[in-house]
């Protein structure tokens, strides 16, 4: 569903079934969910968005190392390697990675 919502470009709504997934204990969201969001935030050339969204996982319990790959993955496969690049070597020191 986050997949589709991505395609057209309907952000808000993925991040209101995300606050939804996590308040229930049947639904929940993991790295796929967030990998997706930064796929589609890198598809539609908002590397800004994708950014934030990294920043936004720890909310969630996952800001971590496979956040953080999976954002410069997505930003070099959606042809955003500057910027992945400038996120990877100037603002590494900003990017805190919590277990």
């Amino acid at each position: 569903m986050i997949d589709i919502l991505g395609k057209f470009f309907e952000f808000d709504l993925i991040w209101d079934l995300i606050k939804r997934m996590k308040e229930n204990p049947v639904a929940y969201h993991n790295h796929v969910t967030f990998r997706i969001v930064f796929k589609r935030y890198a598809s539609a050339h908002l590397v800004e968005e994708a950014t934030n969204a990294y920043y936004r996982t720890e909310e969630f319990g996952l800001r971590d190392e496979t956040s953080y790959s999976n954002l410069i993955d997505a930003l070099c496969k959606h042809k955003h390697v500057i910027e992945a690049e400038d996120l990877f070597l100037k603002k590494s020191k900003d990017l805190v990675f919590y277990r």
